[in-house]
């Protein structure tokens, strides 16, 4: 099931993928961390990239920051905002 491993063989039940991780495959035998530039809100499926305005400096989350007043980011899947000129 997506979203849950199992890593031993002969297992009864799955175990579910921690906050920030995902498994957007059936049969999976480990979970992934999500990479930076990205949030994984939702363990049955890949990572979202960070939006416009948006950023993750960090491995593991499940949101991205937004970019401060004086500050901006005009690509997705990004981990600085830029200051203003």
């Amino acid at each position: 099931r997506r979203g849950t491993f199992q890593m031993y063989r002969n297992a009864t039940t799955c175990v579910a993928c921690e906050l920030g991780q995902f498994a957007n495959t059936s049969e999976s035998s480990t979970c992934v961390e999500c990479p930076v530039g990205a949030m994984c809100p939702d363990a049955t499926v890949g990572p979202e990239l960070c939006e416009f305005g948006f950023v993750q400096p960090r491995t593991g989350t499940t949101t991205c920051n937004i970019c401060q007043a004086g500050q901006y980011q005009n690509k997705t899947g990004q981990t600085v905002c830029h200051a203003c000129d």
